[in-house]
């Protein structure tokens, strides 16, 4: 591998995680993909987290202090979310 391919492969590198999200109301079940830029990118101040997917019968909001929050798109509950 060429130290450009090395390179770049750093800086494109991400931190990736699924939250496990129960609704306790409904007990509706499913998932959600997040990542982070690793790398680079993160040492030099980008800490956001983005979402890739997440399963049907639940939303993500956006809070006011960055925080993502997940809700029971049934019963429009906050939903339990556990990283696995």
């Amino acid at each position: 591998m060429s130290p450009a391919t090395q390179y770049i492969q750093a800086m494109t590198a991400r931190d990736k995680w699924t939250v496990q999200l129960t609704c306790p109301n409904c007990k509706n079940s499913g998932e959600a993909d997040l990542w982070q830029e690793d790398g680079w990118s993160f040492s030099n101040g980008d800490q956001t987290t983005h979402i890739s997917s997440v399963s049907d019968g639940f939303q993500a909001t956006l809070t006011q202090k960055g925080a993502i929050e997940f809700s029971c798109s049934r019963c429009h509950v906050p939903a339990n979310a556990k990283s696995s």
